[in-house]
């Protein structure tokens, strides 16, 4: 694959045009730097191939941490935009709009949809399924599929292989990837009569302010994926099915998409819903994605049983250590398409990593005094997070 495709060098160019930005600059992490030359040039030549007086900088200092936009660096050339290279946290930014060019690795898609399915058919958790769905109608035990950032390029192909590959009890219901364009809060108002580019900024509006059904992107929240022979093909509205539902539709006529009005996974508690027209829902607030993925569980899953987590990726993921340490209490099956690997259970560092975590939480409930330090380069909502965190520190 060449360098301009890997890192979608068209694309960010076409972001760039699109919104008039003149300053641009590159962020990349440390195992990157290398490359970055070699891109910087390539974007700085299709920019001016097609006109543009954009100037292209490099952010060639480490950065405090590399998932995340670093809003700072960007701020000393007062740049328009940043361009982030790589694994990306996708949380919401505060004051520079960003583009985050995810990592792109190869996969047989086929043979790791069946060897997906070989693993969930062997499961106990699909022992289980069946005899719940024996007991219980109308409900069904879950598995929300949560791939690394390096193969979320091929999310689409790989969630039909997957639908069409495993034919068992469980439904499995495949994470997507949270907005790429990322846009501050206070743009988004201004921005929301026009178009994006690509289906970020579409994203970014319906995860912050935009009903559920209004939405129209590849890429939103996730996707629902029944087995044929259980029931007809079933997807929420709240994610890209309700576009491609048809097509992922594999006995049967085409299925209408089901509007799941409430969930189990990424709701916050202070946000509320309603029902928008259609079916769908409104969501007055977005928690910002875990892992760089969202979901939703669908009103079918069995409420009295967490869903299994499937991780398909390298075990040293960032992605995978957030996941489990927000859903340490879920089963995890982990599986390793690189090297068929597949362990059950938690990561080997996330118990050491919960224990500290307990640890200091227990020193801090009894502590006299208390610090906060925020470790963040502009994501947005620290300001509240810490005013929650003072409430919080007041009741000790």
């Amino acid at each position: 694959m060449e360098l301009s495709e890997l890192w979608d060098v068209k694309h960010t160019c076409k972001y760039v045009l699109h919104n008039g930005y003149k300053a641009v600059t590159l962020q990349f992490p440390d195992d990157l730097l290398a490359d970055a030359p070699l891109i910087a040039d390539n974007v700085q030549s299709h920019l001016r191939a097609r006109g543009s007086d954009a100037k292209v900088y490099t952010l060639a200092d480490t950065s405090y941490n590399p998932l995340s936009v670093d809003e700072v660096a960007a701020a000393h050339v007062n740049a328009d935009c940043i361009i982030h290279y790589g694994y990306a946290s996708l949380n919401p930014v505060s004051r520079t709009p960003a583009l985050c060019v995810l990592p792109k690795l190869q996969l047989d898609v086929q043979q790791c949809a069946l060897w997906v399915a070989e693993q969930l058919a062997g499961s106990e958790w699909h022992t289980r399924a069946a005899q719940a769905g024996q007991r219980q109608a109308g409900s069904s035990q879950c598995a929300v599929i949560c791939c690394d950032q390096g193969y979320l390029h091929l999310l689409p192909q790989l969630q039909e292989a997957m639908l069409l590959a495993y034919q068992g009890p469980l439904q499995l219901i495949v994470a997507q990837t949270a907005a790429c364009e990322l846009e501050p809060q206070h743009r988004i108002g201004k921005a929301g009569a026009s178009s994006s580019v690509g289906n970020g900024t579409q994203q970014q509006q319906h995860h912050q302010t935009v009903a559920a059904s209004n939405s129209s992107t590849a890429y939103e929240s996730q996707t629902c994926c029944q087995a044929p022979q259980q029931q007809p093909q079933q997807c929420c509205a709240h994610t890209a099915c309700s576009s491609d539902a048809a097509r992922h539709t594999t006995a049967g006529s085409p299925q209408e998409p089901r509007h799941c009005a409430d969930s189990n996974s990424q709701q916050p508690e202070q946000s509320t819903t309603t029902a928008a027209p259609g079916g769908g829902v409104n969501t007055d607030s977005i928690q910002p994605p875990i892992g760089g993925l969202v979901w939703q569980l669908p009103s079918s899953c069995d409420p009295d049983n967490k869903p299994l987590m499937v991780w398909l990726g390298p075990p040293d993921s960032p992605a995978l250590t957030h996941l489990q340490l927000t859903h340490s209490t879920h089963l995890w099956l982990l599986l390793d398409p690189a090297t068929l690997a597949v362990r059950h259970g938690l990561a080997h560092e996330l118990d050491r990593l919960l224990r500290r975590r307990y640890y200091l939480v227990e020193r801090a409930r009894g502590a006299t005094m208390i610090g906060l330090l925020v470790g963040t380069l502009g994501a947005a909502g620290y300001l509240q997070a810490l005013q929650a965190l003072r409430k919080l520190a007041a009741q000790v």
